[in-house]
């Protein structure tokens, strides 16, 4: 269950430092535990594991400076010049420590492709990551690896609902790496597993602005959530 991020750090992940780096990278970072599958058309589910960095609703030209360390629009995660839908966006940050799988928020189809990266040098996520486990803070400055790391952008289509969202996972400069487990075009149920995304990374989970839906958030900054298991937003 979702819990703030300095609890998790003296809960679930004081549990582990009893395994030394050779079975952290072995085990636990491979791990994928059995998830319950939850249907419910008016909720979306966390995509992955991990904390929250924010939540904010997003003009496509709007440049969001405080929340990523530098001038990033909604343009720039996707881009893609002629995108004009404002959007709420909630970005999830998953640690070295995180379950490493994403699962799907609703059921629906998923279209999915690579997304070239904006500059030809990567950039780590260990300065973020560092900050969070070392010194307990969330050090958004160290978030340049949004611009420079492999990208894949998930559309899903929601037949429940006649609405279509995006999905962005962004992958390790060390690795870049995200498995899809089934091919572009199929049918998820909600909470399916999706992915596999590897080492530091993060998945955004942007919703375009719709008349017919109100999106209440069910959670807050910097708490750490579970895929499939904690609810973000209900409508």
């Amino acid at each position: 269950m979702s819990k703030y991020y300095k609890d998790w750090l003296e809960t679930d992940v004081k549990e582990l430092k009893g395994f030394d780096i050779k079975d952290l990278s072995s085990i636990v970072f491979f791990r994928d535990p059995f998830r319950s599958l939850f249907i419910a058309p008016n909720l979306f589910f966390s995509p992955a594991d991990g904390i929250i960095l924010y939540q904010k609703e997003i003009l496509p030209d709007e440049k969001t400076i405080e929340i990523k360390g530098r001038n990033f629009t909604l343009k720039n995660l996707f881009m893609n010049d002629k995108f004009d839908k404002k959007c709420l966006v909630i970005g999830i940050f998953l640690t070295f420590l995180d379950v490493h799988i994403v699962r799907i928020p609703t059921s629906g189809y998923v279209f999915y492709k690579e997304l070239p990266c904006i500059r030809s040098k990567n950039q780590p996520m260990i300065f973020l990551e560092k900050k969070l486990l070392e010194e307990k803070t969330l050090d958004y400055s160290s978030a340049n690896y949004l611009f420079y790391n492999s990208r894949k952008i998930n559309k899903i289509v929601c037949p429940k609902l006649n609405y279509t969202y995006y999905m962005v996972e962004i992958s390790d400069s060390d690795v870049d790496l995200s498995l899809h487990l089934k091919s572009s075009g199929k049918f998820h149920l909600q909470g399916d597993r999706l992915s596999v995304i590897r080492y530091g990374s993060q998945v955004d989970l942007v919703l375009p602005v719709d008349t017919r839906f109100k999106f209440e958030l069910l959670q807050k900054d910097g708490m750490h959530v579970e895929a499939g298991r904690d609810v973000l937003i209900k409508i």
